[in-house]
């Protein structure tokens, strides 16, 4: 796959358990793919595609902007295009492979402010929680 510019999510992110979210389930699923032998990838990527549509359209953006990204660092290294010209095609790549990052964190507070007001809400009323935790288990 070539030089790894940079990863579509944050590292703390790419450790997180699919029981976190979207976020989680889209870190885990970049890390396979980034982690796959190239033989590997388009079958990750397939075996991605049927079990969250979603998440899979989200890596396969951003394995394609870094392809793309590394095809410019390449003109640049073989001496095929100047470091202006590359600059200038590099910026909105980059431009864009930050924006995702930044909604991929948006999102990471948001799952995390929420996960934060429901323990918030279950340290105020531990008998609630006690009472829904056994009536889950009684299959009520």
């Amino acid at each position: 796959m070539g030089v790894l510019i940079a990863t579509a999510v944050p590292v703390h992110a790419a450790m997180a358990d699919e029981s976190e979210g979207a976020v989680g389930r889209c870190a885990d699923a970049v890390k396979a793919v980034l982690q796959a032998n190239p033989s590997q990838t388009e079958q990750v990527l397939e075996e991605l595609k049927v079990r969250d549509p979603a998440t899979y359209e989200r890596v396969h953006q951003a394995l394609t902007l870094q392809q793309r990204m590394e095809a410019i660092i390449d003109q640049f290294r073989n001496g095929g295009i100047s470091e202006e010209t590359a600059r200038a095609q590099l910026v909105p790549l980059v431009r864009e492979q930050l924006d995702g990052e930044l909604a991929t964190l948006d999102a990471a507070i948001a799952e995390t402010r929420t996960r934060l007001e429901t323990l918030e809400r279950q340290r105020q009323d531990p008998e609630g929680t006690i009472t829904s935790r056994i009536d889950r288990l009684l299959g009520n």
